[in-house]
């Protein structure tokens, strides 16, 4: 996958240890999603979930990742390739900088990602949250 064609609005890349703080204040400003999904976000939390793989896979098949808008951080996804099986790929998380929620920027994302991984061969595309 090339990450920065995931998106033709917003800039992608992928995220590192060293956005671990910025992820933290994304995260944290979603306290309802922590409501119904505990427990709350840390920062031991935010590494843990970079480093998070499901079986079978390894850190070349996964793509913690980060949109931005110019500078700022406007949303982060955790994205399996591959799983569960090899024509899926699988949004592990994905979470909007919650001042930006409802104004579509997160359908946005999500169908240019849908369209990427189509063009790659993907068939299906899954989310954890049902």
């Amino acid at each position: 996958m090339k990450i920065k064609d995931l998106s033709k609005k917003y800039r992608v890349r992928k995220l590192s240890f060293n956005s671990i703080e910025e992820v933290y204040h994304l995260c944290s400003k979603n306290t309802m999603y922590y409501e119904y999904c505990p427990p709350f976000i840390t920062m031991e939390g935010v590494k843990e979930d970079m480093e998070a793989l499901p079986p079978g896979k390894t850190y070349e098949d996964k793509y913690f990742i980060g949109y931005y808008e110019k500078e700022t951080l406007i949303a982060i996804m955790d994205l399996i390739a591959g799983y569960p099986n090899d024509s899926t790929s699988y949004i592990d998380l994905f979470m909007m900088n919650v001042s930006l929620q409802g104004k579509g920027i997160g359908t946005t994302i999500i169908l240019e990602l849908c369209d990427y991984c189509k063009a790659q061969g993907y068939e299906r595309n899954l989310s954890s949250i049902q």
